[in-house]
Formats: structure tokens, sequence, C-alpha cells
């Protein structure tokens, strides 16, 4: 879920962080091309700021943890984590982002190609109170093309300035890309977490689109309505 609001976040981000005065000036002016162009502007700051945040790419070469309480039999806990590679957040690309005037009407439609998440190898082993925990994990995970598509349409009084008419708001997803490897307690979980990540999320997704675009659509609202 969290990946499938990535998009409608950096478009609340974007609304946000435009100044009110500055766009009733330019969409009253009928230069509806600076609006856009500001709000493009504010997504690629976004995605500028992630990369230089350090979290595109995401690499771990190698780390450990070592600890232990002062009493080890109460907890300690070993593990490693090597070849971590995360990629693929700011990759934001904007496929239309249109304001028309006449109509006082918002639509865009912008996109994450691939959000990918691949480890060489991790495990952890930890005892508690004599009690042992381990687990090993690797491999890769593939969210692939998170679309947003949204369609706002907004009112502009002399004095109430920007209000919002109407709001519909879609979010999809292609697919996940899912071959892990998940140790637990010795057990192998690799085959079950492949099929729910790979199959039973986007179904589950899918079959409750509708419902999900709708929760979005209202979440939208209220939070565009309180910042105008």
């Amino acid at each position: 879920m969290k990946a499938i609001v990535i998009s409608f976040a950096i478009i609340l981000a974007s609304v946000s962080a435009l100044p009110n005065l500055q766009v009733e000036k330019a969409i009253r002016s009928g230069q509806e091309r600076l609006v856009t162009d500001q709000i493009v502007s504010v997504i690629e700051d976004i995605s500028q700021a992630i990369i230089d945040a350090g979290l595109d790419p995401l690499i771990i070469e190698n780390n450990e943890i070592d600890y232990a309480l002062p009493v080890p039999s109460i907890f300690n806990v070993r593990g490693f984590l090597r070849g971590l590679l995360f990629q693929g957040a700011s990759n934001i690309v904007i496929d239309r982002m249109n304001l028309n005037i006449l109509t006082m009407r918002l639509t865009w439609n912008i996109r994450l190609p691939q959000i990918l998440l691949n480890v060489a190898d991790s495990g952890v082993h930890a005892n508690y109170f004599g009690k042992d925990f381990e687990a090993s994990y690797s491999g890769r995970l593939a969210i692939n093309r998170i679309v947003s598509t949204g369609d706002v349409r907004v009112s502009i009084g002399i004095i109430s300035g920007i209000s919002v008419r109407s709001i519909a708001l879609t979010v999809d997803l292609q697919g996940i890309d899912s071959q892990l490897n998940l140790k637990i307690q010795g057990v192998d979980l690799s085959n079950y977490v492949n099929t729910y990540l790979g199959q039973t999320m986007p179904n589950t997704l899918k079959e409750f689109s509708g419902d999900i675009n709708d929760l979005v659509t209202i979440v939208a609202k209220e939070v565009i309505e309180t910042i105008l």
C-alpha cells in the first residue's frame, strides 16, 4: 500500500508547495502554463531531493550488527546485510500535466516505472531468555509501473479564492515481481511469500481498485481543501 500512494503524495506535495495568490494570478491571466510548470518543477525538486538524500540509489555493500544487553542471556543479537540495492523512487515520469483555463480543470498522468529492492544476502540470529531465533533473506523484489492519474476541477472566487469543485484520482499498479528467498527458524517461506507478493497482493489490489481509488480521492480532497 505504501508504494501505491507514492505518486499521490508527490502530487499533494506539489500542490501544497504552490502559493495560492501566485496560482490565482496565473489562472486569472490565462497563463495556465505557469501553473503546470510550477507543479512539474516541484516534482522534479522532490525527485532530486530523494537522490541528494542518498536514497536512490541506496547501496549497502556490507553491514553487520552485534548487540547484547549487559546480561546477554536476556537478549543478544547478531546480524549481517550484504549487497543491498534500492533504486527507482526518484525516477518520476510525467506523461501529462495539463490545466484547461476554460473549464478550470487540472489533469495529470505520472508514473514510477519500477521500484527495485535487491539483497545479495542477509541473516539474523537472536537469543532471548534462552530461546533462539534465526532468519535469512536474499533476492529481488520489483514493484512495476505505479501510475497515478488525476482530474481536479476548481473554482476561483474573488473572496473565497481557490476551491475544489470535483476531484477524481486513480492509482494503478502493473504488478510485483517477487523472487525472494526467506527462511525463518529453518522453515523455507520463499514460495509462500513470492506467491503472496507476486500474485495475491496484485490481484487483491486490482479487485478492490475502485474502493482504493475512492478512498484516495476522499483523502486527497480533504487534504487539498485544508491546504487551500
